[in-house]
């Protein structure tokens, strides 16, 4: 999965009704480390030594704190399993949780 024009289309859309446009110091959780797909948003930022664009590379461009949490760590995410409860150090710490198709993955269902 990855973020293209009709997902950054939703997320903007909500993150200037909750967070009225200011991004900066304002702490983000990405589930799972998503590519960034939309090119007009890839000329903004700048690779993290890959050879894909990663999502959480422009949410920093925007001026959240980012933490990517995932099970494979691509660009540079914080391993974790979604299988198993969610560390301390991660519960209430963020303004913006977003999911963009990783927890549908998550096997067997009764952990999603």
């Amino acid at each position: 999965m990855g973020l293209n024009r009709i997902e950054w289309k939703f997320t903007e859309k909500h993150f200037v009704s909750l967070l009225n446009g200011d991004y900066k110091g304002k702490h983000l959780l990405e589930l799972g480390c998503q590519e960034l797909k939309y090119a007009p948003l890839k000329k903004k930022v700048k690779q993290e030594g890959e050879k894909k664009y990663s999502a959480k590379s422009f949410f920093k461009f925007l001026g959240f704190k980012c933490v990517s949490v995932d099970k494979i760590k691509c660009f540079a995410s914080t391993y974790l399993d979604l299988r198993k409860p969610i560390p301390d150090k991660l519960i209430n710490k963020f303004d913006v949780v977003l999911n963009y198709g990783t927890t549908e993955h998550i096997w067997p269902r009764k952990y999603q």
